[in-house]
């Protein structure tokens, strides 16, 4: 609510400057009403009872007094966060990418795929996160959604298809303890090289596993491993080979502790 009659003072301020005053049910519920105020320290929320706020003369204001009046109603069970289409970051069907592994001269590289494997769901969709969630060493997909059930999709791989996790840890003193930022080298039998990043991503509500997931296919040992280090440090481990575990690479003593395949 944005008026021209210049800003009003707070029903409990000793001296004029607050945009926002007391009102009793205008706006959300009188009995769980928010106050909002604005003093030279800046905005500052406080709960009472049977007190709701109108907003002056200020469009911030007016923004953070919408936000927090649609909390007290969903709260109250009287509104959801379903925007019902509306707005670019509203609710449509979830997109699913999958890369063909090298397509042919005018096909194209990805095929999109989330009504075949089930991935469209229809909603306010925020973040994704790849993970091995039951440790079979498929990767699974995590999705959060804004107003919807978290979603938790469970891959599956075939017996010739193969795998290897690393559990980075980093030398105390030099790189951080989960080696977040260090590049992965993995170089199977034919000459391919695969690179990638412990970039542990992040989305809403919801972070990557810290765990590298590499995918061999049909490779069951690796000729090189390398891991360069967030420091800079370059550490050469070798061929490994049983792979389909988790190995942990320690930044100063290399692998250590080997875990069993899954069954």
């Amino acid at each position: 609510m944005v008026r021209g009659d210049g800003p009003r003072q707070h029903a409990s301020a000793p001296a004029p400057g607050p945009h926002v005053r007391e009102r009793d049910g205008e706006v959300g519920s009188p009995a769980r009403g928010l106050e909002l105020e604005l003093d030279r320290r800046g905005p500052r929320v406080q709960v009472r009872p049977a007190v709701v706020v109108e907003v002056r003369g200020d469009r911030e204001l007016e923004f953070w007094w919408d936000s927090l009046a649609y909390w007290d109603d969903y709260v109250a069970g009287t509104r959801t966060f379903d925007r019902e289409g509306a707005g670019i970051a509203g609710v449509e069907r979830d997109r699913y990418f999958h890369n063909r592994g090298g397509a042919r001269a005018g096909a194209p590289l990805f095929e999109d795929r989330a009504f075949l494997d089930g991935l469209d769901l229809e909603s306010n969709g925020r973040a994704a996160i790849a993970f091995d969630a039951n440790e079979d060493g498929a990767l699974d997909l995590y999705v959060r959604s804004v107003g919807s059930p978290e979603a938790l999709f469970l891959g599956s791989r075939e017996p010739d298809e193969h795998f290897l996790r690393l559990r980075l840890a980093g030398e105390p003193g030099r790189d951080n303890r989960d080696g977040i930022g260090a590049r992965i080298v993995a170089r199977p039998p034919g000459g391919r090289a695969i690179v990638t990043e412990n970039a542990n991503a992040s989305g809403y509500l919801s972070t990557g596993s810290p765990i590298v997931h590499l995918g061999l296919g049909a490779a069951t040992r690796l000729d090189a491993l390398t891991v360069r280090w967030p420091s800079g440090r370059v550490q050469e481990l070798g061929a490994i080979a049983p792979v389909d575990r988790v190995i942990t690479v320690d930044g100063a003593r290399g692998i250590v502790a080997p875990s069993p395949a899954p069954k």
